[in-house]
């Protein structure tokens, strides 16, 4: 049993958003119990296991949403470690919630604030952070903008996010180093590990045995199962969402839905694509991230050559500018 949180190695998954989360807290995160993932038995009785017993709005109350005023660290330790307590055996806690890294939409503006947080709940804890190329990543929240309501193209949504006014993913949001540093100042270095998701793509064994080492857990996946958990439409399943959404939705001035598409239209839309559009790859999607690369250029080769030097990962191999 757990006594206390202040000198437990919490796990502490911040995202980013668009980066396998999802995947990683079905498969690794939540497992009852650490797993051979050869024989497909469980482990020894005695194994390390990850624990995960909050739900996103647990965390997301008690870590985001709270005004900056009346945020109380200890309330919050005591909350997590009231349901920790329950517990038996030898496991690691785990809080995986892309949210803690910031808002893309509202350019991720809170995500310092959140680290700072975290550190007085959990001073102990180790952190994973999970980054994406940002062409990749553009692309994928350009979809998830236009899965919501939005109207405008990708050109225009990538050109928005320089924009002084805009409530787009800035790019600022996008530099990762900035965030990295932080973490590492405020937990330390060796207590932050950074993982590029092309690797999860490439190679999940890796990737988790990877994360598995830091967190000192005998975990493995139940099975590598390498389909995502919260696809994103097809860049033709978009088109035909953004087309509805120019036909019955109104928007405000920065292109965002007032009102939103209903969430039925877009269950029927994300159901005909997965079942049509998915059927056949679609090399479009590599048009989609060329678009996005030649209009950043090379607005992130700075920051990602000191996220390399940061981390000690190549990024270039991955597709990163640098």
């Amino acid at each position: 049993m757990i006594e206390s949180l202040v000198d437990t190695p919490v796990l502490l998954h911040i995202g980013y958003h668009k980066t396998g989360s999802s995947w990683l807290q079905r498969e690794l995160f939540n497992m009852p119990r650490a797993w051979d993932s050869t024989s497909g038995e469980r482990s020894s009785p005695d194994a390390v296991s990850f624990a995960a017993p909050w739900s996103r709005r647990d965390i997301a109350r008690w870590l985001v949403w709270d005004d900056p005023l009346v945020f109380d660290a200890e309330e919050a330790r005591r909350f997590f470690m009231k349901r920790l307590s329950t517990l038996t055996g030898s496991l690691v806690p785990v809080i995986s919630y892309e949210r803690l890294s910031g808002l893309p939409q509202f350019g991720g503006y809170d995500g310092p604030e959140v680290a700072e947080r975290l550190v007085q709940v959990f001073p102990s804890a180790r952190v994973l952070i999970v980054v994406r190329e940002q062409a990749s990543m553009l692309v994928s929240l350009w979809k998830g903008y236009i899965q919501r309501g939005g109207i405008r193209p990708l050109s225009g949504f990538v050109s928005q996010q320089f924009g002084s006014s805009s409530l787009g993913p800035r790019a600022q949001h996008l530099l990762y180093h900035r965030l990295i540093a932080h973490y590492r100042e405020l937990f330390g270095p060796m207590n932050v590990l950074v993982l590029p998701f092309e690797q999860l793509v490439r190679d999940p064994g890796a990737f988790t045995a990877a994360v598995t080492t830091f967190a000192k857990t005998d975990q493995r996946p139940h099975r590598m199962d390498r389909s995502r958990e919260n696809p994103s439409l097809s860049s033709a399943g978009a088109a035909v969402t953004r087309f509805l959404n120019l036909a019955i939705v109104p928007v405000d001035v920065d292109g965002y839905p007032q009102p939103r598409l209903s969430s039925r239209v877009v269950s029927v839309v994300k159901t005909v694509d997965r079942m049509l559009f998915h059927l056949v790859p679609h090399p479009d999607h590599r048009r989609l991230e060329g678009t996005v690369a030649s209009l950043l250029g090379d607005t992130y080769a700075e920051s990602n050559t000191r996220t390399a030097l940061l981390t000690g990962i190549d990024l270039k191999s991955y597709g990163y500018v640098c």
